[in-house]
């Protein structure tokens, strides 16, 4: 998939641009794809890093998207529940909600932070937004993946929303509340 030549002299021309000392938004996001790109494995990537970049990058280039990657890498940098209090603090969820790249980050955090029915929601709310085809099945594995943990049932309305978990738990989303009963055991 990636062109490991081009990835070579791509970092080569940002180790160029970052010797000058004047950075910029170009140079900032490209030392941000440097950092995606440099680990050999997902789990080697330097979040602190992305995250004080797009903190940098946030003083060039004030928008929505820019603001919405910093939270999800400082959720990578430090905790899920950290990014998601910037994403709550900010006012990301207005000014993105017909976004589903927000719906989608949003999930995959809310994934992290085990809140499973919250997640689902929000994995259906960047599905009903989403017309690029490989990015809707994507979403719908994740939706999957999430399932298999849980055995998810939705109505009609978008705002309903009943995962019952394996263990006993039966988590309810009407209108944005959660409610957690207790179920007694499956025989």
């Amino acid at each position: 998939l990636w062109d490991h030549q081009q990835i070579v002299e791509g970092l080569a021309m940002v180790e160029v641009a970052l010797r000058h000392h004047r950075p910029g938004p170009y140079q900032i996001q490209a030392a941000i794809a440097a950092l995606h790109v440099e680990p050999a494995t997902a789990a080697e990537t330097d979040w602190r890093q992305i995250a004080i970049l797009y903190n940098e990058l946030s003083r060039y280039l004030s928008n929505p998207i820019v603001t919405l990657n910093h939270a999800v890498a400082v959720a990578m940098a430090v905790s899920p529940d950290a990014g998601l209090r910037l994403i709550e603090e900010s006012t990301l969820r207005k000014s993105l909600a017909g976004h589903h790249v927000f719906h989608a980050a949003l999930a995959d955090l809310l994934c992290r932070a085990e809140r499973e029915a919250e997640a689902a929601a929000a994995y259906q709310e960047a599905l009903g937004l989403c017309r690029n085809a490989v990015e809707t099945r994507y979403l719908q594995r994740q939706l999957a993946s999430l399932a298999s943990s849980c055995l998810l049932y939705t109505s009609d309305a978008a705002d309903d929303l009943l995962c019952v978990d394996l263990g006993g738990r039966r988590i309810i989303k009407k209108n944005k509340t959660i409610f957690t009963l207790t179920l007694h055991p499956r025989h």
